[in-house]
């Protein structure tokens, strides 16, 4: 009989925790409350931020794309796994998770400095299933189960995932995808409409859309 993936052992710990009542994991009941508690998380950061995740969405994305910034200009090492089926619906990955690997996710989880760690990561309705936790009871098998699973992990590029947009062009396809016009992205980046439309042409290409809205809807993962 095979012996349990250090994943399969740290849901297993996880739940039993969980079960207990036990103060080691902090709840985090609200979609609000992970949002701060992962910008706490970055803040504070200095090498590592590993990250695997279930869903890709798009409020998440936009944090995600703001605290990447800021650890990257600290030079913090960034891995990062999704399930490749969700990865497909979410043409925009490659661009802000450039360094992305593709794999099965038990329990979505986040470990930075191999120290804090945000577990249990669901979304449903505005409400969140989450702990967050930085003791070592849970940190050190929550990183051995990130690094088993990243080992394990193949790359987008082997996945055949689309290249990334450069960046006027990602911001561009964010704009679309919260239906904002060519003249309201214009104002947001500080160009011209007709610069706009050109993109807007380049990201529906890129996604190989028929049109604007089926593009919109390739986007938001609903196509």
């Amino acid at each position: 009989m095979p012996h349990p993936s250090a994943m399969e052992r740290l849901v297993v710990h996880v739940g039993r925790l969980a079960a207990q009542g036990s103060s080691v994991l902090r709840p985090l009941p609200r979609l609000a409350d992970a949002l701060v508690e992962l910008d706490a998380v970055e803040a504070r950061t200095q090498c590592s931020v590993w990250n695997m995740q279930r869903e890709i969405r798009l409020p998440v994305v936009r944090l995600a794309t703001h605290l990447d910034a800021r650890s990257r200009s600290r030079q913090v090492e960034e891995r990062t796994i999704y399930p490749v089926a969700r990865a497909r619906t979410r043409p925009l990955v490659t661009t802000f998770e450039p360094a992305m690997r593709l794999a099965p996710v038990d329990m979505p989880l986040l470990v930075a400095d191999e120290r804090d760690v945000v577990l249990g990561l669901a979304a449903r309705d505005g409400d969140v299933f989450a702990w967050a936790c930085d003791d070592p009871e849970v940190a050190e098998p929550a990183s051995r189960a990130f690094l088993e699973t990243w080992k394990a992990a193949r790359s987008w590029e082997e996945a055949g995932l689309r290249p990334p947009l450069a960046p006027r062009r990602f911001h561009v396809a964010l704009g679309m995808a919260d239906g904002l016009s060519d003249r309201e992205i214009a104002e947001t980046l500080g160009v011209s409409p007709r610069t706009v439309a050109v993109e807007v042409r380049a990201v529906l290409d890129w996604l190989g859309a028929r049109n604007r809205g089926h593009g919109i809807a390739m986007l938001v993962g609903a196509a």
